[in-house]
């Protein structure tokens, strides 16, 4: 779609934001879950099911992403911030 092979679209991302492609791609994914998590359309589904929402493939990987960004699981993100 780019036009491009995934090299070089992977070179350009990494000399653009100063990481590579997995890491960026899951932090736009980690901030797509914070907005899930806060979201009231959102409230029905488990956390988990919310990291697969937005393209983690396991529990795990989107715990330790999630706790690599902010420090906590990404449950008590949840209860935290959540006011309702």
């Amino acid at each position: 779609q780019l036009g491009t092979n995934s090299n070089t679209v992977s070179k350009l991302i990494n000399s653009e934001t100063g990481t590579n492609f997995n890491d960026y791609i899951n932090q736009k994914r980690i901030v797509l879950a914070q907005k899930r998590l806060l979201d009231d359309e959102f409230k029905q589904l488990t956390v988990e099911a919310i990291g697969e929402s937005v393209g983690f493939r396991s529990k795990s990987a989107f715990y330790n992403a999630f706790k690599q960004k902010h420090q906590c699981t990404p449950l008590q993100y949840r209860k935290q911030f959540h006011l309702s």
